[in-house]
């Protein structure tokens, strides 16, 4: 099926490439399309040079590779969890994969970041790093909530001009998106917040959580009676940590509700093949924590419940993205609020940004005053280092993470107990909260053996040594030949190595002939000696 740009597409890519300036923004409604608008700034860049799009998570990845296929682009796929392929015209990949392959995308034109608003200011994080490290190419970013949850303010400032606006009333008003419509909560099921604790910008979920657990069996027998009585097919509940999905989902099972729960303490696999299972339609319900408020793209939801509270202008933006899309069997999108976010934030178009936080230096002689984005915490005329700055661990120093990361810049002790989230690089409580507060990756999932950040070697690797060695199997031995104890030779080239099964070298070898065997291994089946002979094996 042919793919047909929407106005606006067209209309915010030509505004980013025209942009005459380094960085850019783009704001388009959550569901307005931003995965095509990638696509489109790809294949108009790739004319030029190399184009890397960037994400945060695999979700996103995959998505956005989808999309730019369907503009018949062929991308390789740059994120540790799914392959690592560094070499295409136009790639796509997760931010963390990327910054260690770094020195292989140095000729790229273009840097396009998806949900650009996860990009920290801090000058520590992956992201600026990228863009100090590719400084000759351009950088646009495309969200759509333009400021970031942090409170360091709108994206005009952490990252550059907003070139184009495409909001959800303009995307309602042209029929891309459904209405999203409240259903109303009585006040005996919404969340108490009296009191709670503010961590890392938002409600302490671990605090809220006993309240919203107290709830549970109100708010289940109320998103069941408007299931049937709106006939709902496909539902989101968004709850505040684990042991509360574990009982929503319970409650919800218990009501005769095909419901199914994920987490970040679910078992290998159980995510993919929920979503899945959610999106064919074997569950009416999917309940989560800290998940699928990005990067979730399933238009069939017709009916969101949020079960928690959330003071992340961010979090509840994109939490009602999830239900925005066109669907043939609803008209619009149900929300049940029990956390009294909607009278909290107002409708989904008056969601704006935090100001910027300002600091105040603590030098009496000085107290100058500045925003976080720009300077951290750091004041920028004496050097102070703001008392709100965490001290190491270690030597008892204050240091600004936005400058080093959270690593002491004094004694080099990594600090333990504050985490530092692999795909935004914020830092956080690790023993607060099991998943990223900020972008909710999970931090906590291993890679795969193979998929690690090595250059050679395994499956999905940057360097395909199986079709290397297909193409040219005489390859030159690069070190001296190693006697095995187990009788023969191993021989080391530059992809890998081969065994020679004899006790004895019939010369000194130049090059060696690879053979793949059943196991996956090579060994040597012929060799070419210095003297320039041949021998077989």
């Amino acid at each position: 099926m042919t793919f047909v740009p929407r106005p606006h597409q067209t209309e915010g890519v030509q505004a980013l490439v025209n942009f005459d300036g380094r960085f850019s923004v783009a704001e388009v409604a959550v569901a307005g399309g931003k995965s095509y608008m990638l696509g489109m700034l790809a294949l108009h860049y790739s004319h030029f040079g190399r184009v890397l799009i960037v994400a945060h998570n695999k979700e996103l990845v995959r998505h956005n590779a989808d999309a730019a296929r369907r503009l018949g682009l062929s991308p390789g796929i740059c994120s540790s969890s799914i392959s690592v392929n560094a070499f295409g015209r136009v790639t796509v990949g997760t931010i963390g994969t990327i910054i260690n392959r770094v020195h292989l995308f140095r000729d790229v034109v273009a840097i396009l970041v998806d949900e650009v608003h996860m990009v920290p200011p801090a000058k520590s994080s992956q992201y600026r790093k990228l863009f100090e490290r590719l400084s000759h190419a351009k950088a646009h970013g495309l969200t759509g909530t333009p400021f970031r949850a942090d409170g360091t303010g709108d994206l005009a400032k952490t990252f550059g001009p907003i070139a184009f606006r495409y909001t959800f009333l303009d995307a309602l008003r042209d029929g891309y998106v459904k209405p999203l419509v409240p259903v109303d909560a009585g006040e005996d099921e919404t969340i108490d917040v009296a009191g709670l604790q503010t961590v890392a910008g938002d409600f302490d979920l671990e605090e809220q959580a006993p309240r919203a657990i107290k709830l549970v069996p109100s708010h289940a027998k109320t998103i069941m009676d408007v299931m049937r009585k709106f006939n709902r097919r496909r539902v989101l509940v968004f709850c505040c940590n684990i042991a509360h999905v574990d009982k929503a989902e319970a409650e919800l099972r218990r009501l005769g509700a095909r419901a199914v729960g994920v987490h970040s303490k679910s078992i290998e696999g159980k995510r993919d093949k929920a979503v899945e299972a959610f999106k064919a339609g074997q569950f009416d319900i999917l309940v989560s924590c800290a998940m699928f408020t990005t990067g979730f793209d399933v238009p069939e939801v017709d009916y969101m419940a949020f079960c928690r509270a959330t003071k992340s202008a961010v979090y509840y933006a994109q939490g009602l993205g999830r239900g925005a899309r066109i669907t043939p069997h609803a008209a619009n999108c149900l929300v049940s609020d029990f956390g009294g976010n909607i009278a909290r934030h107002g409708a989904l178009d008056a969601v704006v940004a935090a100001p910027g936080r300002m600091l105040t230096c603590d030098d009496e002689t000085c107290v100058h005053e500045w925003e976080t984005w720009q300077h951290g915490k750091t004041c920028p005329r004496c050097e102070t280092i703001h008392r709100s700055a965490p001290k190491c661990k270690e030597c008892g120093e204050r240091f600004d993470p936005h400058f080093h990361g959270m690593r002491c810049p004094y004694c080099g002790r990594q600090q333990a107990d504050i985490k530092q989230c692999a795909a935004c690089e914020e830092t956080y409580a690790a023993f607060l909260h099991p998943i990223c507060p900020f972008c909710q990756y999970d931090n906590t999932i291993k890679l795969e053996a193979g998929k690690d950040l090595k250059m050679r070697g395994g499956g999905h690797e940057a360097v395909s040594i199986r079709k290397i060695l297909e193409a040219a199997p005489w390859q030159p031995v690069v070190s001296p030949p190693i006697k095995q104890d187990g009788g023969g030779w191993l021989l080391t080239t530059t992809y890998t190595t081969a065994h020679w099964k004899y006790d004895v070298l019939p010369g000194e070898p130049h090059s060696v002939y690879l053979r793949r065997v059943a196991n996956g291994r090579y060994v040597a089946a012929g060799l070419y000696d210095t003297q320039g002979r041949v021998h077989q094996s």
